[in-house]
């Protein structure tokens, strides 16, 4: 009996230390499946972050040429807001030299009429005195 009770013990032990030697190499077995997976998933984590990384590039290429196209803008705004003060003063001085121009003709208007009114006086005297002339040789 003491050698069948012996011998349950050693079963009981073997089949024990089966049990936990299966038991260890399947977490083993299972812990290398999961740094497989691991392993995988970063790989394509790797993938992943290199295209961002493409992506950022591009569209930092992008931001960049909106930006140079963003300050030749401002230059054309500044240069047309330039022209635009610099036709705004030409108006001003071709509006102050219409207005002295105005000016000056309303003179030689009024030079002309006095004119013409002394002329239409000289000729009157004239004509009298051609009248009186006249008068005098008949």
């Amino acid at each position: 009996m003491a050698a069948r009770a012996a011998q349950g013990i050693v079963g009981a032990v073997l089949l024990a230390g089966g049990t936990f030697a299966g038991a260890s190499y399947y977490t083993i077995w299972n812990s290398e499946q999961q740094v497989h997976q691991i392993e995988g998933d970063l790989k394509g984590l790797e993938k992943a972050l290199q295209t961002a990384d493409k992506d950022i590039d591009e569209h930092m290429t992008v931001l960049q040429a909106a930006e140079k196209q963003k300050e030749e803008f401002q230059k054309k705004v500044f240069e047309v807001k330039q022209n635009i003060a610099k036709a705004e003063d030409r108006v001003s001085a071709l509006k102050s030299d219409l207005s002295h121009f105005d000016k000056e003709l309303a003179k030689q208007k009024q030079k002309l009429a006095a004119e013409k009114e002394k002329k239409e006086i000289l000729n009157k005297v004239r004509k009298q005195r051609v009248e009186s002339m006249t008068v005098r040789v008949s």
